[in-house]
This record gives C-alpha cells, structure tokens and sequence, in this order.
C-alpha cells in the first residue's frame, strides 16, 4: 500500500512540473516539438495516475456532461464536414490532428490533472492553482525586468516587445558573441498579451475574493498580489497590443458587474450607484490611458466606412490589385485598422455563401477568397484575423452555433460556482471564457498552441469548478 500511496505522489508531482514547463513553453515560437512531447507526456502521465487512483474514493463530475457533450457533437460535425463536402478533404484531414484533436488531447489532460487535484483534496487543488500562479507569475516577471534592461541599457522604451518569447533567439545570439539587446526583434508581442490577461484574470478574481467573501482562494500573501498587479499593468504598458488592452478592460468590466450582482443585496441603491460611478470612472481611466498609448485608434473612426466598402476599395484582397486607401489627410490607412474591418465584413459573407462550411482549415479565410475570386493560389494561407469568422467558414454555421454552445454551457457552470461558495474558481472560468471570446473576435485564436492553452486551462478549471458545485460530485463505487 505504501509503495502504491508514493507512486501515486511521484506521479503527482511528475504531472505538476511538466504541467508547469508546458505552461511556459506553450506561447514561446520555435517549440512546436518540445510542445507536443510535453503534452504528450504528461497525457501519459496523468493516464497512469488515474489508472493507479480507479479503485480509490473519487469524485464524479457530473458537472462536466454537458459541456463534453457539447464539444463530442462539435467533434462530430467538424469530421461530416469534412468526409461530406470539404473543398480540399484531404488538407481538412490533415488539420484535423494538429487543429482539433490535438487541443482535444490538451484539453483532456488538463482535466485528468485537476480530476488528481481533485482527489488529493484542499491541498491538491492548491497546488494546482499555485502551479498556475507561479508560471505566469514567472512570465510576466521576467518580461518586465528583462524590458527594463533594455531600457537602462539602450535607452529606448521596449514597447511592443515580448522578449519571454525571445529566449531561443538570446541563447543564438549569445553562441555567436552578439549583444543581447539584439534579441529585441519586436515580434509576437501579441502572442504574450494572452499571457498577460490570463495572469490578470488570476489576480482579479483572487482580489475580489479576499475583498467580498473576506477569505482567500489562493493562499499567498497581499503583497505578493501587489506586486504581481503592478507587473500585470507595466506589461501592458509596454506591449501595447490593443486587442490585449481592450480584453483587459472588458475582463474588468466583466469582473465589475458580476460583482455587484453578488454583492446587491448588501448596498442600498444609492452607495451601488456611488460604487458604479467610482468603477466607471477608474475603468474610463484605464482605457483613455491604453488609447492614447496607440496612435492607430486616432484614425480608427475615419477607417471604419473606408475599410467596409470593401467593393471600391480592393487593397484588403491584395496589395499587388490595389494600394492602401488614402484618409482626410493624405495619409494611408493603417493597414491593422484597414484589413481586420474589411476582412471581418469579407469573411463574414464568404461564411453565408457556405452555410455548412468548406472544411477545417487553420486559413480557411484566404483560401476561400482564393478559390472565390480565381487567383490560383495567388492569396492563398492567410486568416481573416478573427477566429470567428475563420471558424464559421471552416465549420458552417452548425459548427459555429455548437462552439458557442460549448462556451456558453461552460459559462454557466462558472456561473453556478460563482454564486455558491467559491467566487474566485466561478469566477476565474468566466474570465478564461469571455477573454478567449471577445479575443477571438478580433484575433485568429481558435487555432493552433493558443487552441491549446485556452482548452487545457478551460479544462483545469472548470474541472475544478464541478468538484465544488453541492450536488455535482458522486462517488465511485
């Protein structure tokens, strides 16, 4: 029995450290095979770790039927798309593994790893969450010191940079005797903003945990929590990544109004409207200050109808058909501004010509204009820069309506727990989801590692969620 009871903690702790490793690993590029072994292991690590706990006391969460339902009958859909009517089956077939079964596997092995949680009890489920703590603790940390370094070294701001994700590119340069600020390449900024905001979500729930219920969810001290907000918020500063700020201050909006649904009853009306006023006013602050950090929202409102009348102006198909269009002033477009407003509106009507969808593809978007408009793989391999869109015109409208289904039945498991007795875990799920959501909006993020993270992490927490629901948990026999 012992040496059972210490395999079983091996096995828990193996899981823990390569949970952790992949964690960071996820958004850094160039580690798509140390990704996949990652995963892959600790898939396997957390099979035999369930395997050696079957005959033990375990929870059964219930919770979790719906929403596996859910993605099963998405699942299901996605292959009759592509084994029915698929433009290009055998390239649909192809990113069936990496686009969609390989997240699925992710996705499980995040509730095979809280489900261990789960059945070590409080101090697993700490474990967990301070597992998940630390390493974007770490993250955002070592982002913020390394782009101070580079501020006191060069002199210039490290905006828009992301040098986590540099690491590969420092140990090169660093074997060919170059500087190191030379690793500063200013790329994949975007991709750590997702980083951030998950960090962020972290601390938010927690803060407003310890400040309702008077109690925590993760046991770390107060100032440990100032710190990490502080970094949270210079981050931002420095990537300057709008679609990043805009998910910050909806996370805060979000965050805002579920809390004086939890809290109404304790205020009279007029201290809940002093109380919305105070919240309007930090979070109108916050977004001025992210605003005037970015000097393409300036022109934004001028975009808007030039980049819609996608019928005059063609530069949003090519740049070899037609140049950028000029706004008042003479100036071009800016091309972020331009192609996401045109390519939403293009995407959007290639969707509806394809109600049922053409067949998963990761760029489904400009292959679709390709055959479309007959370019002969001229534009082919591009997103629209919205997971929406690219998702409806890969998977049709079924497919779309069932992926909103999944995140909706979620949300409502992260309702349920917020309104009983753990707010932060509610909470923190809800974030996860509405992130991802108003994310993927603008952003092509229902693919590839970020698909990934986003369905391990959703995975974790809301297995963790559905342990805590009253009712939700059986018992094996």
């Amino acid at each position: 029995m012992m040496v059972q009871q210490n395999a079983r903690s091996v096995g828990w702790t193996i899981s823990l450290g390569l949970a952790a490793v992949l964690l960071f690993t996820w958004p850094i590029p160039g580690t798509i095979a140390l990704r996949n072994s990652l995963s892959a292991i600790l898939l396997f690590v957390t099979l035999v770790a369930t395997w050696q706990t079957r005959l033990q006391s375990e929870p059964r969460l219930s919770a979790l039927r719906f929403p596996l339902a859910i993605f099963g009958l998405l699942t299901g859909w996605v292959i009759l798309v592509i084994a029915g009517w698929a433009a290009e089956p055998a390239l649909s077939w192809r990113e069936l593994w990496a686009q969609w079964m390989q997240p699925a596997l992710c996705g499980l092995a995040g509730c095979l790893l809280a489900r261990l949680a789960v059945a070590r009890g409080a101090s697993g489920m700490q474990a967990l969450l301070k597992m998940v703590f630390y390493t974007l603790f770490l993250q955002v940390l070592l982002h913020d010191v390394l782009d101070a370094a580079y501020l006191l070294t060069t002199g210039e701001s490290p905006f828009r940079q992301a040098p986590v994700l540099y690491l590969s590119i420092f140990f090169t340069i660093f074997q060919e005797g170059g500087t190191w600020t030379q690793a500063f390449i200013g790329q994949y900024f975007e991709k750590f903003s997702f980083v951030n905001n998950t960090f962020a979500a972290i601390l938010i729930a927690e803060i407003l945990q310890r400040t309702i219920e008077k109690r925590r969810w993760l046991d770390l001290p107060n100032w440990l929590l100032g710190l990490s907000l502080l970094l949270v918020l210079l981050c931002s500063y420095w990537l300057r990544v709008r679609n990043g700020n805009l998910g910050l201050v909806f996370l805060i909006i979000v965050a805002g109004l579920m809390t004086l649904v939890r809290i109404r009853h304790r205020f009279r009306l007029r201290n809940l409207l002093l109380v919305l006023s105070i919240a309007g006013v930090g979070v109108l602050g916050i977004g001025t200050a992210f605003w005037k950090s970015d000097s393409r929202w300036q022109s934004f409102a001028e975009t808007v109808p030039i980049a819609l009348d996608t019928e005059t102006h063609k530069a949003w198909l090519s740049r070899s058909i037609a140049p950028y269009p000029r706004l008042s002033n003479g100036a071009e477009v800016d091309p972020s501004n331009y192609e996401r407003l045109a390519w939403i509106k293009e995407g959007l009507k290639l969707g509806w010509e394809n109600p049922l969808g053409t067949g998963l593809n990761r760029n489904a978007f400009f292959d679709g204009l390709d055959r479309k408009y007959q370019m002969n793989g001229a534009i082919r391999g591009g997103h629209s820069h919205s997971g929406v869109v690219d998702f409806f015109i890969a998977n049709g409208l079924p497919g779309l309506l069932l992926w909103f289904a999944f995140l909706l039945s979620l949300t409502i498991l992260g309702w349920r727990t917020f309104t009983g007795t753990h707010m932060a875990m509610g909470l923190m799920l809800i974030f996860l989801i509405s992130g991802f959501f108003s994310r993927s909006l603008v952003d092509s993020n229902i693919r590839d590692h970020v698909l990934q993270q986003f369905l391990f992490m959703v995975a974790v927490f809301a297995s963790l969620c559905a342990a805590v629901i009253p009712g939700s948990q059986g018992k094996h026999p």
